[in-house]
């Protein structure tokens, strides 16, 4: 993806963005060569250069292709879970183990779809829409008579983003 630049205190454009740990975010904060170790690891994965993000998925900062950082301005943009450069694969995520209720509650990596995060993951970009859905009144006796609710649901999702 292309960069993005801090213009008023917004970023212009898309990632990558990385996601740092708790711990990762607090030595980016504190600088001098905690940061600098940071910026050296993450310009390894990220040649052309990487947005970080804090653990809360707030851009704190741009690393450049070069290794220079240019710190973000308040107020931080915050940027959603499946823009993440280094989210979880599917297959690797904690969803896999969450209940499939159209494979009989078994989980869902069960399906052996290991190029789909379940419908109700956080890294998934209909997740909105799917749990809205999945959550409204009379809904858990609709998955029971049709079991594939979740997954139709981001189906549609897809289809009314697409068009």
């Amino acid at each position: 993806m292309t960069g993005m630049s801090f213009i008023k205190g917004q970023a212009t454009d898309r990632g990558p963005f990385h996601r740092l740990t708790e711990d990762q975010t607090k030595y980016w904060l504190l600088g001098g060569p905690l940061r600098a170790r940071l910026v050296s690891n993450l310009l390894k994965h990220y040649s052309s250069g990487v947005y970080v993000c804090s653990a809360t998925l707030y851009v704190i900062g741009h690393v450049d292709s070069r290794g220079a950082v240019t710190e973000a301005p308040p107020p931080f943009k915050t940027v959603e879970r499946w823009h993440l450069a280094n989210k979880p694969k599917p297959k690797e995520c904690h969803c896999a183990d969450f209940t499939d209720p159209e494979n009989s509650g078994r989980p869902w990596r069960d399906r052996g779809l290991t190029e789909e995060h379940h419908p109700l993951c956080q890294y998934d970009p209909h997740v909105n829409i799917t749990f809205q859905k999945a959550s409204a009144p009379g809904a858990l006796e609709r998955l029971k008579q049709r079991p594939d609710a979740w997954i139709r649901t981001r189906e549609e999702a897809r289809e009314r983003e697409g068009s």
